[in-house]
């Protein structure tokens, strides 16, 4: 529960979302994507809070969060074990609540542990 309400935390502080009335707007569902990991050797839990972004209706394709497909970063590897390199990656905390604002308007409906007034 800690680690979902620091996530929580991060998008109340980067001032992601505001609240509206629901309407008639059709609106997107959050889950929670969960993983725990060893830091420094002990067990951390690790919390997203991730749109169902097949829901939205879609009239173009959108692209405001390209992501590579397994077959790309297999490739990828694959090139770079051929060659010898080595890889590394590194995580930014809330690194895509920090993009740029977005052009249209989406509706999302909150999780059960976030607490909207009536």
């Amino acid at each position: 529960m800690n680690a979902k309400l620091e996530e929580l935390d991060k998008w109340k502080s980067h001032n992601v979302y505001d609240l509206v009335d629901k309407g008639n707007n059709s609106f997107i569902t959050l889950r929670w994507v969960m993983s725990e990991k060893y830091v420094n050797g002990k067990l951390n839990a690790k919390a997203r809070l991730v749109a169902k972004g097949f829901q939205e209706n879609k009239q173009d394709i959108l692209s405001d969060s390209p992501t590579c497909n397994k077959e790309s970063i297999r490739l990828a590897l694959n090139i770079i074990a051929s060659l010898n390199w080595s890889s590394q990656s590194i995580d930014i905390k809330s690194a895509f609540l920090q993009n740029k604002t977005i052009d249209r308007d989406v509706f999302v409906k909150p999780p059960k542990e976030v607490e909207c007034p009536p």
